[in-house]
């Protein structure tokens, strides 16, 4: 994966600088961040309503994380 995001190079530079046990971390927060945003949507209405990203979306890219980990999320 080669990009010009900056914060994209960052993950990028992280994952592959670093040892597999970092890699294990980033993908466990990742499942960790999305169970919750799921498990706790009516909660996040409150605290998004000003947010750049509407709850809608910030649920889907949850959803979307936890399938494509979902090997990795027991």
């Amino acid at each position: 994966m080669s990009t010009t995001n900056p914060v994209a190079q960052k993950i990028e530079r992280y994952l592959n600088q670093y040892s597999p046990l970092h890699q294990i971390f980033l993908v466990d927060a990742l499942i960790k961040v999305s169970k919750a945003v799921v498990e706790h949507q009516e909660e996040m209405k409150q605290n998004m309503k000003e947010h750049i990203v509407t709850l809608e979306a910030w649920i889907k890219c949850a959803q979307d994380a936890l399938e494509e980990f979902k090997e990795y999320n027991k």
